[in-house]
């Protein structure tokens, strides 16, 4: 997705594009006087931090759920704590 925005505005909100750029997978043309000079883009291959980073994580990761099961079953069997089922 792409969308405009003046220097002006970018400069007024320069953070919360960014973090829509990162976030989003957006791709902000920068205008000045109302002409395309500029474009801001993510990074190829950078994800978020956080749960937004989980997002496609599972792609390049296939064994990550054999992972994820090996710690739970782990875990029940130590019985320090409930662990919920993974369906």
């Amino acid at each position: 997705m792409t969308r405009s925005l003046s220097i002006a505005q970018l400069k007024a909100h320069l953070s919360e594009v960014v973090g829509e750029v990162q976030h989003t997978r957006t791709q902000i043309v920068i205008e000045k006087h109302g002409k395309p000079v500029a474009m801001l883009v993510p990074l190829a291959g950078s994800r978020p931090a956080g749960l937004l980073g989980l997002v496609g994580a599972f792609e390049d990761a296939p064994e990550f759920g054999e992972a994820l099961r090996a710690i739970v079953k782990g875990r029940r069997k130590e019985g320090r704590r409930k662990v919920p089922s993974l369906k």
